[in-house]
């Protein structure tokens, strides 16, 4: 078994998910943030959401809120509340993430294939990126576009997309 702990809820969070088995996250109360970051993008990654400390005030509206927004999807993921302080809902935490091992709630071999498409694309995003960065760098047109942007002769989209022609022509 192998625990990936991250600090916070941005993109790398999202990007860990498709790297692991089960993704757990765990909220807190009274911090404004955690709704932000349940309408930023955790609500698809995770298999299990955690209210840890439910022994402090607001943690049962805050549990009501995930649940409310996450625990309806299609996906049907588990929403718990836990209190590290008391140990309430400590061992029902445990005995979900067991089940989810050993029941046969996660389908491995499409979770692999997810992880295997991911690591492909980011391997092929980052070999074009590096190649199209090698060719802007010879690309004669690339300095003149810069001097026209330069000059607001030119905004950035329309050079962009010049450029991307320019290098991938009938695409």
């Amino acid at each position: 078994l192998v625990l990936v702990e991250s600090v916070g809820a941005g993109q790398l969070e999202i990007e860990i998910s498709r790297a692991v088995n089960i993704t757990i996250v765990l909220f807190t109360p009274n911090t404004g943030d955690n709704i932000q970051a349940v309408k930023a993008g955790l609500s698809e990654v995770g298999d299990i959401y955690v209210v840890n400390k439910s022994d402090l005030n607001g943690s049962g509206i805050l549990y009501n809120i995930i649940k409310d927004l996450i625990g309806g999807t299609e996906r049907k993921p588990v929403v718990l509340k836990t209190s590290v302080k008391t140990g309430a809902g400590v061992k029902e935490l445990a005995q979900t993430i067991d089940s989810f091992l050993k029941g046969g709630r996660i389908n491995y071999k499409e979770r692999e294939r997810k992880m295997l498409e991911s690591e492909l694309k980011d391997m092929v995003l980052n070999i074009v990126e590096q190649k199209v960065s090698a060719m802007l760098g010879q690309e004669y047109k690339y300095k003149k576009f810069m001097d026209k942007m330069a000059a607001k002769e030119m905004d950035p989209y329309t050079a962009a997309e010049q450029l991307a022609a320019i290098l991938f022509p009938n695409r």
